[in-house]
């Protein structure tokens, strides 16, 4: 139980921490993006205005812009910040460039042929190069202004490839170091969960003890206090009044009563110290059950509930005969106390692909009050009453159920319920029903 505590308070933290380490590595990432981002496009449309100008410079000197018949071309080598240029006049004819490298120099003419560039504004581009590799390059349009009168236009980028590598890659390696920042914290939470838990399990093992020594030091005293009821009763010598018979027979049933949470507390303090081990064999179940039904035949016919039994001619099964008897016991107990008078209890047994070494199904159903969805998920804690009320009435302990799980789960098997409030319930129960040598 601690342990399960323990791996999910570390689990916990470790997710809480990988949420909020991822959302601080992304919104640092975004962030940084963004400056750079705005920081290369702020310098390009500078470099942009002050070409701009000095084209109009040259114009208004020459009286026309400056050609230059052998464009300049940079190399392919992938420098960051590499800048390149065009410059068109009004009719659309290149006067003078400085043309990127070969590799991405087309895709680039391809864009500025577009004409869909916006004058102040900066494109980016993402180009996919023929061996796989990826340019990124910026592009923005200004016009050549004499005075007011446009003569020309001008388009510059820059290569930011090396610029967008290096983000994507400070990404990647914040990314790996969250991860390592993960495991590290995964492994101190786990061992801060550890000593937190120290001082709950020594209260709970404490708690375990005295329930274990209670029960064992009561179960003597309750034995001795029936055999005294039972002697006193039997005893033709003393002559007892109606009143006093009937005070002790509610005597017994109350020592009864007492010795059978008794019983039940035992039980699960031994199951939880690991002192109760099953003795598994080979036997059939469906005698087993019906022994069970005799046995609490008279219960349900006190309130005229009708018990049946539908099960194949042999169920066998590898598992301990005496823990899996006491399943059908309580299942079969729960579902007389809280059928009302007049209904109906069902045991169903099936064997599912059993010669590929199956499972045994027992189904245990019931025309009863029902259980609310809300309280599905609880009713196999120890002392848990859906109707608290109801249940004292009815004479439950709450700890029927959380031993007919410790019974399941100790034979690897399942256990679930279905219930719908005033139409019955249903537990069905799956066990390995492997068989020994």
């Amino acid at each position: 139980m601690f342990s399960e505590i323990r791996r999910r308070l570390t689990l916990q933290y470790a997710a809480m921490m990988a949420f909020f380490l991822l959302t601080f590595v992304l919104v640092c990432f975004l962030g940084v993006t963004y400056l750079t981002t705005t920081e290369l496009n702020q310098s390009l449309r500078l470099l942009a205005r002050e070409e701009a100008e000095e084209q109009a410079a040259i114009y208004q000197h020459k009286g026309m812009l400056e050609g230059n018949s052998e464009q300049t071309k940079l190399p392919d080598e992938d420098f960051g910040g590499q800048l390149f240029y065009y410059v068109f006049d009004r009719q659309g004819t290149l006067m003078n460039s400085l043309e990127p490298g070969t590799a991405i120099r087309q895709a680039v003419l391809e864009r500025i042929a577009e004409r869909r560039l916006a004058e102040g504004k900066t494109d980016r581009y993402d180009f996919r190069l023929a061996n796989g590799h990826h340019r990124t390059v910026i592009i923005t349009v200004r016009p050549i202004l004499d005075g007011q009168k446009p003569i020309g236009f001008l388009y510059i980028g820059m290569d930011v490839s090396t610029q967008y590598r290096l983000l994507r890659n400070v990404f990647f390696i914040l990314v790996g170091l969250v991860f390592v920042f993960l495991l590290l914290a995964g492994g101190a939470a786990n061992f801060m969960a550890g000593r937190a838990i120290i001082p709950i399990k020594q209260s709970f093992q404490r708690q375990r003890d005295f329930v274990a020594d209670a029960s064992h030091e009561l179960r003597t005293p309750l034995s001795v206090l029936l055999a005294s009821v039972d002697a006193i009763k039997m005893d033709g010598e003393n002559k007892i009044s109606d009143f006093s018979r009937q005070v002790f027979a509610d005597m017994k049933d109350e020592i009864q009563k007492m010795s059978k949470i008794v019983t039940d507390l035992l039980t699960l303090a031994r199951a939880d110290v690991g002192a109760l081990c099953l003795m598994r064999e080979n036997f059939d179940f469906r005698p087993e059950a019906e022994r069970i039904i005799r046995s609490v035949q008279p219960l349900a016919a006190a309130k005229e509930i009708s018990l049946e039994l539908d099960s194949p001619e042999s169920a066998p099964v590898y598992a301990d005969r005496e823990r899996l008897g006491q399943l059908l016991m309580i299942l079969l107990d729960n579902a007389i106390k809280y059928t009302p008078a007049g209904g109906k209890a069902a045991v169903h047994i099936e064997l599912s692909e059993y010669e590929a070494g199956g499972d045994l199904i027992v189904k245990v159903e019931d025309t009863g009050i029902g259980i609310d969805v809300e309280y599905q998920n609880r009713i196999f804690e120890r002392f848990y009453r859906a109707d608290k009320v109801r249940s004292r009435a009815i004479g439950g302990n709450g700890l029927g159920l959380a031993i007919a799980q410790w019974i399941v789960k100790e034979h690897r098997g399942t256990i679930k319920v279905e219930s719908q409030p005033e139409k019955g319930t249903t537990f069905t129960v799956v066990i390995p029903a492997l068989q020994g040598e």
